[in-house]
Formats: structure tokens, C-alpha cells, sequence
């Protein structure tokens, strides 16, 4: 196991032996391989790609936030599960290419469904489709809704020509 420093004397020396203790119970669990820090920027990478592939991602007014956002699951029913819709349908559009868009972030540790009538009309957005995450490529939309793999995001989209 590689040799840990500790954080500047500063502000942390009195800190020092709890912070060691802490490190020693990882037993070094906390040391990250390089394939694992790699996956990470590319997902990253991914994210900002896909952040600027459509504008419903970069609403620049209240005005256009307010119509065109909505939070679906406000009733807290499936817990860990928070579901946006950006609806370009609403208001004057700003993405011809996109009727709407759900973005679901799954904080729980197991996979989710989200119960939507229309979900089918949907699919697993392409940059997350051919992207590096296995996991997130798991993701589906059908008929029972959108389901959501645990500890992840996924991004689905209703294209104008559907």
C-alpha cells in the first residue's frame, strides 16, 4: 500500500491521529486504480456532451425554466427516485429535434421503475446508448415505465419525428 501524507499542518494537525485511524480502517479501499478514474472522466465527458447536445439542458430564464421543467415525482412516492421532464412542448421551443426530455437520477441501491403511461415513447438517450457506463446502458423505457438502475442517472428522450 502506497505511503498516505497527511493533510497540511495548518488546519488539520489536530486532526492527524483521527485522520490516520480513519485511513488505516480502509485498509486501503480508498486507493483508486487508474482504469477507474479513467471511467470516470469519460463519463464525465459523456455528461458535458450530452448537456451541450440540446438546448432544453441550458434554459437560460425563469421564464423558460418554469414553463418547460417539472418535477413528477413530488409526491415522494418511490423514494431515492427524483424524475424532471424539460417538455419542449410547452412554450415557444428551443430544440426542433426534441419533444421532450426525462432526466432520473436513482439514488437508492437498487434498481427503480418509475410507473409513466407514456414511457414507451421514449428511449435511453444515444450519447448514454454508445456511451462507457454498462450499467447505465441498462436503463429501459416500456410500457411499465422507466426503469433506472441503482446509483445512477439516465437521460431519455422523445425526439419531434416520434
Amino acid at each position: 500500500m502506497p505511503k498516505t501524507r497527511s493533510p497540511p499542518a495548518e488546519k488539520d494537525k489536530d486532526n492527524w491521529p483521527l485522520i490516520k485511524a480513519v485511513l488505516k480502517g480502509h485498509q486501503g479501499r480508498d486507493q483508486i486504480a487508474a482504469k477507474y478514474i479513467q471511467f470516470s472522466a469519460s463519463v464525465f465527458e459523456e455528461m458535458l456532451a450530452l448537456r451541450m447536445s440540446s438546448p432544453l439542458f441550458r434554459l437560460t430564464t425563469g421564464d423558460a425554466i418554469n414553463t418547460k421543467v417539472r418535477f413528477l415525482n413530488t409526491d415522494n412516492s418511490t423514494l431515492g427516485l427524483l424524475v424532471i421532464k424539460l417538455d419542449d412542448t410547452q412554450g415557444k421551443p428551443v430544440d426542433e429535434k426534441v419533444k421532450s426530455l426525462m432526466v432520473i437520477f436513482n439514488t437508492s441501491t437498487k434498481a427503480q421503475t418509475f410507473a409513466y403511461a407514456k414511457a414507451s415513447e421514449y428511449q435511453l438517450y444515444p450519447i448514454q446508448q454508445s456511451g462507457v457506463d454498462e450499467v447505465v446502458k441498462t436503463s429501459k423505457a416500456d410500457k411499465n415505465g422507466f426503469t433506472v438502475p441503482a446509483l445512477s442517472s439516465a437521460v431519455f428522450i422523445k425526439l419531434s419525428s416520434d
